[in-house]
């Protein structure tokens, strides 16, 4: 659906400024021309309603009919004229829809990784962190376990309650920058061992502010509510209408497009980012 939007937003765009979307929104023709498929994309041809010939190679005036064979176009009238050689179609990305920022709640272990909310960092034995699926949860002391709040770790890598109930320790989950996986219940009819832990993953980002980042390779710009929104290039420029922004070495002008040199290019909505 919103992809529909940013594609309606952009053929009115483009009805204002003059130039003509080609099928396969992958490029543009200007007014007045017609997009023809060509061998391997579609083409200009400086006709209105032009009738595109079967060569792709070729276009010839509308009302009139491609002669391949002879490289003519008739019409109506057996009036022939010459073929029309096609040009290349401007090429451009269309926009995308801006997305609200979806809020990461997670609990901090350093600068760099991080648990999702409901559990607990602890140190593994390769020196970084681990995560335990339990808030304030004890740390074992082999770097490999940990136990719910209000019970101890036991060499023989099970959990103790003051009661004398003996549960199993958990393994330490990795911890992973993108997708957090849902806490899981705590079975005590279940005794089962622990496993190693698995190396922990690193988070690559781009710090907007203290609460909020954009993924590695992206641009943090300002948005219109006073958050951030990530552009997906790198040292983008990011147009002071705090909606869209460039790629680098472009400027952003009153129309919603970007210009470089020559070129006009659909400005970009910029997306969500992600909250610490």
């Amino acid at each position: 659906m919103r992809l529909l939007i940013a594609i309606i937003l952009c053929l009115q765009l483009c009805d204002v400024l003059g130039i003509v979307v080609c099928p396969d929104f992958s490029g543009y023709c200007h007014d007045g021309s017609t997009c023809c498929m060509g061998v391997k994309a579609f083409e200009c041809c400086h006709h209105i309603d032009a009738v595109c010939c079967s060569d792709k190679k070729h276009c010839c005036p509308a009302n009139t009919t491609c002669m391949v064979e002879i490289g003519m176009c008739r019409d109506n009238d057996d009036a022939i004229v010459p073929f029309a050689f096609r040009r290349k179609t401007q090429s451009f990305l269309l926009k995308t829809q801006l997305k609200q920022a979806s809020k990461i709640e997670k609990v901090q272990c350093d600068a760099q990784t991080y648990c999702e909310d409901g559990s607990s960092c602890c140190p593994s034995e390769s020196g970084e962190y681990a995560c335990c699926d339990y808030p304030s949860a004890v740390c074992c002391p082999d770097k490999r376990n940990c136990c719910p709040q209000g019970s101890v770790c036991d060499v023989s890598g099970y959990c103790l309650y003051h009661h004398e109930d003996a549960l199993p320790s958990f393994f330490l989950k990795m911890i992973t920058s993108m997708e957090l996986k849902k806490k899981t219940g705590f079975a005590k009819s279940k005794i089962t061992k622990s496993k190693e832990v698995t190396q922990a993953s690193k988070i690559e980002i781009v710090p907007c502010d203290k609460e909020s980042y954009c993924l590695d390779g992206n641009t943090c710009c300002p948005l219109s509510s006073g958050e951030y929104g990530c552009c997906d290039f790198p040292s983008a420029v990011c147009c002071p209408d705090k909606e869209h922004c460039c790629p680098q070495g472009s400027t952003c002008n009153d129309s919603g497009y970007c210009v470089r040199g020559g070129d006009v290019l659909p400005a970009f909505l910029q997306r969500s980012i992600f909250h610490r």
